[in-house]
């Protein structure tokens, strides 16, 4: 997908899970989106990101809602070549 067609994606993501129109998005809300975003994340790996892109009030305003969702693509994508490389055939 396209950097544009992406941040547009994940602007509308932004916009639907900021329930509360705050311009903002809570630790509630966040979770949500990043699943909108195809992230299924644990509660320990939510709580990682809203400490490192969260303000001292654990909200996260939309750049860096976009600078967390392309680090997460980043890793998901590094991750899954390291898999398709090194796992046995029938594990693909």
């Amino acid at each position: 997908m396209q950097c544009v067609a992406k941040i547009n994606e994940w602007a509308r993501i932004f916009i639907d899970y900021d329930a509360d129109v705050s311009g903002t998005m809570d630790d509630y809300e966040i979770c949500g989106a990043l699943e909108a975003a195809g992230f299924h994340l644990n509660n320990e790996t939510i709580k990682a990101l809203l400490e490192k892109f969260s303000n001292r009030f654990y909200q996260i305003h939309f750049d860096k809602f976009v600078t967390c969702l392309v680090l997460l693509e980043s890793v998901f994508r590094k991750v899954k070549s390291w898999n398709t490389r090194n796992l046995p055939e029938n594990m693909h």
